[in-house]
């Protein structure tokens, strides 16, 4: 299992473009993640300008999304209703 912890304090994530969360992810076919920013955000993949939206993450909560992604992919986050400036945002890889 792989972890990425994302403070929002250090890098903030707006609703004007993607931010990249895994430049490069492993392998898998489920995603938890934990979102404590109290914001409406989207989890995407693909290169910059070609993200795919994959899924909403909830607010202030945990969620276990089966999705199957092959090695190699840029993993990225946006905002949906305002800037996620605080908190934190943890994905493991399934």
């Amino acid at each position: 299992m792989t972890i990425n912890v994302l403070s929002y304090a250090s890098t903030n994530v707006s609703t004007s473009a993607y931010t990249t969360l895994v430049s490069s992810t492993p392998s898998f076919s489920k995603i938890q993640i934990l979102d404590t920013s109290g914001k409406i955000l989207k989890l995407a993949i693909g290169a910059v300008g070609s993200e795919v939206d994959i899924c909403s993450c909830p607010l202030s909560s945990s969620i276990i999304v089966p999705i199957y992604v092959p090695a190699g992919q840029r993993l990225s986050i946006k905002a949906i209703d305002a800037n996620a400036t605080t908190g934190y945002n943890v994905v493991s890889f399934l």
